[in-house]
């Protein structure tokens, strides 16, 4: 199915660049894991890369406890 107006083509256009970009995205990461664990299966590298993931939410989230705690001794009045 081709797109008849040019608004059609260029949002397909952005699309293809949007996913080819986050395939791309992945696929480096995988490759940076890879370098530091060459040996390792496919399923390690994903069970890697979805560990990194969740220890980085989790030190954005202390980050931000912490950044309050800190703020509530020189900022007066209730957080929550």
């Amino acid at each position: 199915m081709k797109p008849s107006g040019s608004t059609e083509e260029i949002i397909l256009k952005q699309l293809r660049y949007t996913l080819s970009m986050r395939i791309t995205r992945g696929s480096d990461m995988t490759a940076f894991a890879a370098r530091f664990f060459p040996k390792a299966s496919t399923k390690t590298m994903a069970e890697v890369e979805t560990f990194v993931s969740v220890a980085l939410f989790c030190g954005v989230g202390l980050l931000v406890s912490l950044s309050v705690l800190l703020l509530d001794k020189y900022i007066p009045g209730e957080w929550f």
